[in-house]
């Protein structure tokens, strides 16, 4: 069994190349058989389920946000919907974060507060994400130490893997790896770096 958690697609506008209908076909030639969406929205959620089913790969929905709880710094963490009850939880969540934004150069985005992540029920996985913070992720992994996981990326920041690598080991918390996607191909590489506003977004 070959599970890819944290799978990105065209719907993370302007960082990510790839349609659903391509992702999950890529996804089915490397034998996949479970994988998570987690866009920077959810407006690819049916797309993927639908694309998923076709090709006999489990579709789990999930979300990639930002969350308020640095000041210097605009943090996202990511979440996986466990039980249609647990993407009911997340979905109620982001809508509400709308009501709580986070300034960027772009202007407002919406934010979660830590504590809304601190109020999720065990049916939303919780995946640290930009996060290194060691008390922040203590006191995540206290109140929920069966959905909640550190992850690392294996293309990603050697600096902040090491440091959660440590933070995980300091208070018992599962370690995940993952691998962040940003194309299908090395072909789609040049056409990436012609997209609205680049990788910054």
């Amino acid at each position: 069994m070959s599970i890819a958690l944290k799978v990105s697609t065209a719907y993370t506008f302007g960082a990510v190349y790839g349609t659903i209908k391509d992702t999950v076909a890529a996804l089915k030639e490397q034998g996949v058989t479970a994988a998570g969406i987690v866009d920077t929205d959810t407006w690819g959620h049916v797309s993927w389920f639908k694309e998923c089913k076709n090709a006999g790969i489990t579709p789990l929905l999930g979300v990639s946000w930002v969350v308020s709880c640095q000041e210097d710094r605009i943090p996202r963490m990511w979440f996986l919907a466990a039980s249609a009850a647990g993407l009911s939880e997340l979905y109620t969540a982001l809508s509400n974060s709308y009501s709580t934004p986070v300034p960027t150069k772009r202007g407002p985005v919406p934010s979660l507060l830590p504590e809304t992540i601190l109020g999720f029920s065990d049916n939303v996985l919780v995946f640290a994400g930009d996060i290194c913070d060691k008390t922040y992720l203590s006191s995540l992994y206290a109140a929920r130490p069966n959905s909640t996981f550190i992850d690392i990326a294996e293309n990603g920041s050697h600096i902040a893997n090491m440091l959660k690598r440590n933070i995980a080991a300091s208070i018992g918390a599962p370690l995940v790896a993952t691998r962040d996607n940003a194309y299908l191909t090395a072909a789609n590489k040049d056409i990436l770096e012609y997209l609205p506003y680049g990788r910054s977004s």
